[in-house]
């Protein structure tokens, strides 16, 4: 018995490597610029968006929401506590009226939080849009003969209330949560490994992205990384890739996705290079890597795939509903849809016509909750095609 005791005190003294709690993350509420746009020289309109997180909707969280330009700084009072709202603003909502040059700037909002009711230490949230200057996230803004506007400045969401960087918008959607019509660029070009050897698809089980593309997102319980848009590879082997337009200073990584799971990411360097392009332009960019975790072992394109089979999805993201235009050059017969969640289980099914083409109509409702889904296209059990699905 005394040899018992003396093991259990002993053994009450290791610590057991490597374990650790995970953290409880308080974040705070921040008003944020959502979208910015002038429709003369001198009358802007901002939609800015308030995000207040469930346990901090009580009155009195905030002290105060101050909008600061080169102009000067004045005072918004129109906003009210709220999950996520948007509002639109202008000039004459702010004490004193406030000008912002439509030529560039430097806009910034001040979240002033209550320090009695913050966990954190942190009391003010910031926000920041710089534009018009040459080496700057927006350098230029194409404008009309009025002074005003033709595109929009945006800000691109991670998840709701989380703004990740700004970008340029040929269609405007003040009051409206931002999407992704008209701000769209595309960059191909051929795609290589460090020996110079062609990568053309696929290969394996990587998925590959541009960083600006990647997005880091926390959900209740667990965290993980999504690609906006991943590559695609033409018959000739070149890659292609959709990007929302903005001056990307330098690109030095990519990311590699995992066909299995989806939430892991692997870096992979590259030969560095920039971009600046407005909405609908096109760059052609070799891409050379120079990481040795990837390789492709010949240099030759892949064999043509029979029944070739094409895939849309618009508007993708969503926040109530999108469609999945679906084109094969033989019949969908047999083949099928499946809508997967980011756990594994398949919330919907659909059987495809027998026609070529089909259109396959995606609800939020039926999906029950926001967050990344895949799609599965399937025949015989074999999977033909995948992709992603983003609910807002």
């Amino acid at each position: 018995m005394k040899k018992f005791l003396l093991f259990l005190i002993g053994i009450s003294f290791i610590r057991p490597p490597e374990i650790k709690a995970n953290p409880i993350v308080y974040e705070n509420p921040q008003a944020f610029i959502s979208e910015l746009f002038f429709t003369h020289e001198y009358i802007w309109h901002m939609e800015i968006e308030l995000w207040v997180p469930e346990y901090y909707l009580i009155q009195g969280i905030i002290d105060s929401i101050v909008i600061e330009s080169t102009a000067g700084r004045a005072r918004w009072d129109g906003w009210y506590i709220t999950p996520s709202e948007l509002f639109l603003i202008n000039r004459y909502n702010l004490t004193p009226m406030l000008l912002f040059s439509h030529d560039q700037d430097t806009i910034r909002i001040y979240t002033y939080l209550n320090p009695t009711l913050i966990i954190s230490n942190d009391t003010v949230v910031v926000h920041t849009l710089i534009y018009g200057y040459p080496e700057c996230e927006i350098p230029e803004v194409y404008q009309n003969n009025d002074g005003g506007w033709t595109q929009s400045i945006c800000a691109r969401e991670k998840q709701i209330g989380h703004p990740k960087y700004f970008y340029r918008d040929n269609s405007p959607t003040l009051a409206l949560f931002n999407d992704l019509q008209g701000s769209q660029v595309t960059l191909t070009g051929d795609f290589f490994d460090y020996r110079d050897s062609l990568i053309s698809s696929n290969t394996g089980d990587y998925l590959f992205s541009l960083p600006i593309n990647s997005e880091y997102k926390r959900m209740d319980i667990y965290s993980y990384w999504e690609p906006l848009t991943c590559f695609q590879f033409n018959a000739d082997g070149s890659y292609s890739t959709m990007a929302l337009s903005r001056h990307t200073l330098s690109s030095e990584i990519l990311r590699g996705y995992f066909h299995a799971y989806p939430g892991f990411v692997q870096d992979l360097t590259c030969v560095p290079f920039e971009y600046d392009l407005m909405p609908e332009e096109i760059l052609h960019q070799d891409i050379h890597l120079t990481d040795t975790n990837f390789m492709v072992g010949f240099n030759k394109l892949p064999p043509p795939v029979p029944n070739d089979f094409r895939i849309t999805v618009a508007p993708n993201p969503f926040i109530i509903s999108t469609k999945i235009y679906l084109e094969s050059d033989q019949t969908l017969c047999g083949k099928e849809l499946l809508i997967i969640d980011i756990r594994g289980r398949t919330v919907s099914r659909f059987t495809l016509s027998d026609t070529e083409k089909d259109v396959i109509t995606i609800e939020k409702q039926t999906l029950g909750r926001s967050g990344i889904y895949l799609y599965s296209f399937i025949l015989n059990g074999k999977t033909l095609k995948t992709g992603q699905l983003i609910c807002q």
